[in-house]
């Protein structure tokens, strides 16, 4: 069995820049909050408009960068490849931020406005980081998804977020055991990054909702 196969999968399916979209899959249709009374077209144009600004117009800013040579490889395994597409993201997430807290229509439902921007200040601090440390952003994106659920629930005392809690957890340790496999991160930078997204975006919910 080649773990490595099987690490960089992993890798790639839990993609920090898949982790917003995936969370609030999860809050739109898994787990109907009070604090989310959505209209069922409502919620597809949300999640289509989160994988975008999240997913799509990043990762094409980063082929980009690649195809014009601006970026060595599309791992990123150098961290002087990262620190250019990590700024631009970071760009696209506080887009994102400005769209749902302040767009009309969702200043009803704070709780967009405030999970994008803990997930955008969580990235910016990355960029920063990524100037002097190679921080694990895999880590930071899969901790903060357990800090939002574990916030809401400790929030809102939701006992069906139990269950993708869990789910969350697990697959943290999964996404962590990984990215040591593939000798991408040291543990200290995988802890940093655990570290950083779980407490930014717990407190974002505790505080701000």
């Amino acid at each position: 069995m080649n773990f490595n196969r099987i690490a960089f999968a992993i890798s790639v399916a839990l993609h920090p820049l898949l982790l917003p979209t995936l969370c609030f899959f999860v809050l739109l249709y898994i787990t109907p909050l009070a604090a989310l009374q959505v209209k069922s077209e409502a919620r597809v144009f949300i999640l289509s408009a989160v994988f975008i600004l999240t997913f799509v117009a990043p990762a094409l800013g980063i082929m980009l960068f690649y195809l014009t040579g601006q970026l060595n490889n599309l791992t990123m395994a150098d961290r002087t490849d990262r620190q250019l597409p990590f700024v631009m993201t970071t760009f696209f997430y506080w887009l994102a931020t400005y769209f749902f807290m302040f767009g009309r229509g969702f200043r009803d439902l704070p709780i967009l406005g405030v999970i994008v921007g803990s997930v955008s200040v969580s990235l910016a601090l990355v960029s920063i980081i990524t100037f002097y440390w190679k921080i694990s952003a895999h880590s930071v994106g899969m901790s903060g998804v357990v800090g939002f659920l574990l916030g809401l629930t400790y929030k809102y005392g939701a006992e069906n977020l139990l269950i993708p809690l869990i789910i969350s957890i697990l697959l943290t340790g999964l996404l962590m055991t990984s990215r040591l496999q593939l000798n991408a991160h040291q543990p200290a930078q995988i802890l940093a990054g655990s570290a950083l997204g779980f407490f930014i975006s717990f407190l974002s919910i505790v505080l701000f909702l």
